[in-house]
């Protein structure tokens, strides 16, 4: 349905030229004279923000979304807008509760929020989103400029939705995420309308109308053997003893998007492919003689774990490599274990060759275990990215174990800024790995438990907890404490508070 509670207008601005969603010119918007706004962004913006209201200004990628609050923050310095007594405390209190913060206050935030003006991506960390979404809800921040993450998700609407291009990262913006992400104007008993503009070039004029004007794809089913197949779907409905026999997963199958998108001979293909695939691999089962399926060991631990199928082969070889070669002398070859497995984290190979070859002879001996190579993250320093094809295995492997040195280092009470500019990824991902691992963490624990692997499953147990605090062993009786940092637990255990009863008897 094209219903809104809030009617939305949508526009397209080419040059100083405004136009509707149709091509019809409705204005002409004039930029001030300030040096780093040529394309009339800050006028954009100061339009909405001078009645009370708010802006959301959705960037292409992280590196802009910073640049572009630094123009704004510039802008608004030099404009010398008067503002109320109330709100500047308001942001002096926002700023404050940013310092406080784990990672402390960023440079561009501190420069920025005074004015009214903030940012927003997965680079910050939940803590500093969290106080950011808060100000821009109180009408304390009225631009956010943002990454379209925050599409997704976070309830953040505002008057007026600004793109500044058409892309996200380097990619044409397609029709579901426009409508996502355009939807967030127009504010529910705050406004009567919401206003969306593309800031777009001559050249991507076309492109972008079509967009704007494109109707929503239709949902496509992710069975589609094409896509991630029909292989996990077929082991679940298997373990849970929901299909024995043939006639049962086909029955299942007929119950599914899939079958009511495609022709029967595809959707046959997908189900001859997943079960193909599940009897290859040992996740199940095929008794001809009483022609039935029956979930193997494997199968069902998978299916406990709520791995992927996938996911879990690469545990279980991981797992049964090490339990013939698992280095204890140091607890990087655990942390391996519980790493995710295809977690999206582009390594900096110069600086993981140099972090590499800093590594003691301990931890060595655990990427030699584990097949990592010197001279291909060697390769990769000086020749052209890895790419996957028939390297893949390879490369997953070298990138999990990057993300490893990262939750090694946060084991070990590393602080998270400090990891950070190690490995130069953004504060916010070091966050974000943490809590995927931790997650993943849990996962492994149970997958270990219906193996029968106790010995492995009372270790990650232990190491899921420290994940999930980011402390060595003996801090974990006070992280029980709510609301305590790892610094504050630190500094109560040095100073011989080292439980919550000892915290009691203060």
């Amino acid at each position: 349905t094209d219903y809104r509670p809030i009617p939305l207008h949508e526009y397209i601005k080419c040059g100083n030229n405004v136009t509707d969603r149709l091509g019809h010119r409705v204005r002409t918007v004039i930029p001030r004279n300030i040096r780093t706004d040529p394309e009339g962004l800050v006028e954009l913006c100061m339009e909405v923000t001078l009645e009370g209201r708010s802006v959301l200004l959705f960037c292409p990628t992280k590196k802009i979304c910073e640049r572009v609050c630094l123009d704004l923050t510039f802008a608004m310095k030099n404009l010398h807008i008067s503002t109320d007594k109330k709100i500047s405390n308001k942001r002096l209190y926002l700023l404050a509760k940013l310092k406080r913060s784990v990672v402390g206050l960023d440079q561009t935030l501190e420069d920025s929020i005074v004015f009214g003006v903030a940012y927003h991506h997965a680079g910050l960390t939940i803590e500093e989103r969290h106080i950011i979404e808060y100000g821009f809800r109180n009408n304390v921040i009225n631009i956010l400029v943002c990454t379209s993450t925050l599409a997704a998700g976070v309830n953040l609407p505002a008057r007026r939705v600004i793109f500044r291009g058409p892309y996200i990262g380097n990619k044409l913006i397609d029709g579901i995420r426009y409508k996502q992400m355009c939807g967030r104007a127009g504010r529910t008993g705050i406004d009567t309308f919401g206003e969306s503009i593309v800031m777009v070039k001559e050249t991507e004029k076309s492109k972008v109308f079509s967009v704007v004007n494109d109707p929503a794809a239709s949902l496509e089913s992710c069975l589609n053997y094409q896509k991630k197949g029909m292989g996990r779907a077929i082991l679940e409905v298997i373990c849970l003893g929901l299909a024995q026999t043939m006639d049962d997963v086909e029955l299942y199958a007929k119950n599914t998007l899939l079958f009511h998108q495609r022709p029967y001979d595809f959707v046959r293909t997908a189900i001859d492919q997943g079960l193909q695939f599940l009897i290859a691999e040992e996740l199940i089962e095929w008794f001809p003689d009483q022609q039935k399926f029956v979930p193997t060991k494997l199968g069902i631990a998978t299916v406990a774990s709520n791995l992927d199928p996938q996911e879990a082969l690469v545990v279980l070889e991981s797992l049964d490599k090490s339990r013939s070669n698992f280095v204890l002398a140091t607890e990087l070859h655990l942390v391996f274990l519980v790493t995710p497995v295809f977690y999206q984290l582009e390594p900096c190979w110069e600086r993981f060759m140099e972090i590499f070859s800093c590594l003691n002879e301990q931890n060595k001996m655990v990427a030699e275990k584990i097949g990592i190579s010197e001279p291909f993250i060697s390769r990769c320093c000086f020749g052209p990215k890895p790419t996957y094809g028939s390297n893949e295995k390879i490369v997953l492997l070298h990138k999990r174990f990057y993300a490893t040195l990262i939750l090694f280092e946060l084991i070990n009470e590393t602080p998270l800024p400090q990891i950070a500019t190690k490995f130069e990824i953004a504060r916010g991902v070091v966050q974000s790995l943490q809590m995927v691992a931790y997650v993943f963490s849990s996962m492994v624990s149970k997958f270990c438990n219906k193996l029968c692997w106790l010995e492995f499953e009372m270790l990650i147990n232990l190491l899921t907890k420290r994940l999930n605090y980011a402390v060595h062993n003996d801090l974990l009786p006070l992280m029980q404490l709510s609301s305590i940092t790892n610094q504050r637990a630190r500094l109560l255990f040095e100073n011989g508070i080292k439980t919550i009863e000892d915290v009691a008897e203060i």
